[in-house]
Protein backbone atom coordinates (compact mmCIF):
# COMPACT_ATOMS: atom_id res chain seq x y z
CA UNK A 1 0.00 0.00 0.00
CA UNK A 2 2.92 2.49 0.95
CA UNK A 3 4.51 1.79 -2.78
CA UNK A 4 1.20 1.93 -4.46
CA UNK A 5 0.97 5.41 -2.80
CA UNK A 6 4.68 6.62 -3.75
CA UNK A 7 4.02 5.44 -6.78
CA UNK A 8 0.64 8.19 -7.01
CA UNK A 9 2.34 10.77 -5.14
CA UNK A 10 5.10 10.61 -7.71
CA UNK A 11 2.80 10.77 -10.64
CA UNK A 12 1.22 13.94 -9.34
CA UNK A 13 4.55 15.19 -8.41
CA UNK A 14 5.29 14.89 -12.12
CA UNK A 15 2.27 16.17 -13.76
CA UNK A 16 2.92 19.31 -11.69
CA UNK A 17 6.38 19.63 -12.78
CA UNK A 18 5.44 19.02 -16.69
CA UNK A 19 2.65 21.77 -15.96
CA UNK A 20 5.25 24.11 -14.34
CA UNK A 21 7.97 23.20 -17.88
CA UNK A 22 4.82 24.19 -19.71
CA UNK A 23 3.93 27.44 -18.07
CA UNK A 24 7.57 28.49 -18.35
CA UNK A 25 8.40 27.67 -22.09
CA UNK A 26 5.38 29.61 -22.82
CA UNK A 27 6.20 32.80 -20.86
CA UNK A 28 9.81 32.39 -22.44
CA UNK A 29 8.00 32.25 -25.91
CA UNK A 30 5.62 35.45 -25.18
CA UNK A 31 9.19 37.48 -23.85
CA UNK A 32 10.97 36.13 -27.51
CA UNK A 33 8.08 37.40 -29.44
CA UNK A 34 8.08 40.73 -27.36
CA UNK A 35 11.94 40.64 -28.48
CA UNK A 36 11.00 40.20 -32.09
CA UNK A 37 8.23 42.75 -32.10
CA UNK A 38 10.55 45.07 -30.92
CA UNK A 39 13.23 44.54 -33.10
CA UNK A 40 10.64 44.93 -35.70
CA UNK A 41 9.82 47.86 -34.67
CA UNK A 42 13.58 49.23 -34.65
CA UNK A 43 14.19 47.99 -38.09
CA UNK A 44 10.84 49.84 -39.12
CA UNK A 45 12.01 52.99 -37.54
CA UNK A 46 16.23 52.49 -39.40
CA UNK A 47 14.30 51.95 -42.47
CA UNK A 48 12.38 55.17 -42.46
CA UNK A 49 15.04 57.45 -41.35
CA UNK A 50 17.49 55.55 -44.35
CA UNK A 51 14.64 56.20 -46.90
CA UNK A 52 14.48 59.63 -45.30
CA UNK A 53 18.02 60.37 -46.08
CA UNK A 54 17.55 58.52 -49.82
CA UNK A 55 14.85 60.95 -50.89
CA UNK A 56 17.60 64.16 -49.87
CA UNK A 57 20.18 62.34 -51.59
CA UNK A 58 17.68 61.60 -54.38
CA UNK A 59 16.49 65.32 -54.63
CA UNK A 60 20.64 66.34 -54.14
CA UNK A 61 21.22 64.09 -57.12
CA UNK A 62 18.03 65.96 -58.84
CA UNK A 63 19.13 69.14 -58.42
CA UNK A 64 22.70 68.30 -60.08
CA UNK A 65 21.56 67.21 -63.14
CA UNK A 66 18.97 69.70 -63.89
CA UNK A 67 22.25 72.26 -63.17
CA UNK A 68 24.73 69.98 -65.56
CA UNK A 69 21.61 70.35 -68.05
CA UNK A 70 20.83 73.90 -67.51
CA UNK A 71 24.91 74.33 -68.24
CA UNK A 72 24.79 72.10 -71.44
CA UNK A 73 22.09 74.44 -72.33
CA UNK A 74 23.81 77.27 -71.60
CA UNK A 75 26.92 76.65 -73.19
CA UNK A 76 24.80 75.22 -76.50
CA UNK A 77 23.07 78.41 -76.25
CA UNK A 78 24.97 80.91 -74.66
CA UNK A 79 21.61 82.24 -73.48
CA UNK A 80 21.02 84.60 -70.57
CA UNK A 81 17.11 82.76 -69.98
CA UNK A 82 19.16 79.64 -68.59
CA UNK A 83 21.51 81.69 -65.83
CA UNK A 84 18.29 83.00 -63.71
CA UNK A 85 17.12 79.20 -63.57
CA UNK A 86 20.39 77.98 -62.72
CA UNK A 87 20.65 80.50 -59.76
CA UNK A 88 17.65 79.43 -58.88
CA UNK A 89 18.38 75.90 -58.47
CA UNK A 90 21.67 77.19 -56.63
CA UNK A 91 19.73 78.62 -54.17
CA UNK A 92 17.05 75.85 -53.64
CA UNK A 93 20.22 73.73 -53.87
CA UNK A 94 21.88 75.27 -50.56
CA UNK A 95 18.66 75.78 -48.90
CA UNK A 96 17.98 71.82 -49.03
CA UNK A 97 22.01 70.69 -48.49
CA UNK A 98 22.02 73.44 -45.04
CA UNK A 99 18.51 72.08 -43.34
CA UNK A 100 18.98 68.65 -44.44
CA UNK A 101 22.75 67.93 -43.51
CA UNK A 102 23.29 70.74 -40.98
CA UNK A 103 25.37 67.78 -38.78
CA UNK A 104 27.53 66.87 -41.02
CA UNK A 105 28.26 70.40 -41.91
CA UNK A 106 28.85 71.37 -38.54
CA UNK A 107 31.31 68.98 -37.94
CA UNK A 108 33.15 69.44 -41.28
CA UNK A 109 33.80 72.85 -39.92
CA UNK A 110 34.74 71.54 -36.84
CA UNK A 111 37.75 70.04 -39.25
CA UNK A 112 36.26 66.18 -38.72
CA UNK A 113 37.36 64.33 -41.69
CA UNK A 114 34.61 62.45 -43.98
CA UNK A 115 35.33 59.19 -43.07
CA UNK A 116 35.41 60.14 -38.80
CA UNK A 117 31.77 61.99 -39.59
CA UNK A 118 30.47 59.24 -41.70
CA UNK A 119 31.44 57.15 -38.27
CA UNK A 120 30.25 59.30 -35.83
CA UNK A 121 26.65 59.56 -37.85
CA UNK A 122 26.54 55.85 -38.52
CA UNK A 123 26.02 57.29 -42.24
CA UNK A 124 27.88 55.87 -45.47
CA UNK A 125 31.29 57.49 -46.15
CA UNK A 126 30.17 57.95 -49.97
CA UNK A 127 27.47 59.24 -48.82
CA UNK A 128 29.00 61.91 -46.56
CA UNK A 129 31.74 62.54 -48.83
CA UNK A 130 29.49 63.07 -51.64
CA UNK A 131 27.31 65.74 -49.45
CA UNK A 132 30.47 67.56 -48.71
CA UNK A 133 31.39 67.35 -52.69
CA UNK A 134 28.14 68.65 -53.45
CA UNK A 135 28.19 72.01 -50.66
CA UNK A 136 31.90 72.48 -52.06
CA UNK A 137 30.56 72.77 -55.23
CA UNK A 138 27.77 75.08 -54.75
CA UNK A 139 29.70 77.22 -52.58
CA UNK A 140 32.52 77.90 -55.69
Amino acid sequence: MQTGLIEILLGLNLIGVLILIKQGSSKQVNSSQQDVYQNMIQNHVKMKQELSELRGTVELCAISIQQKNARKKLNKNTSLSVVPSTNKANHVKKLSLNVRYKEIFDLHQQGLTAEQIARKLEKGYDEVSFILELASQTHA
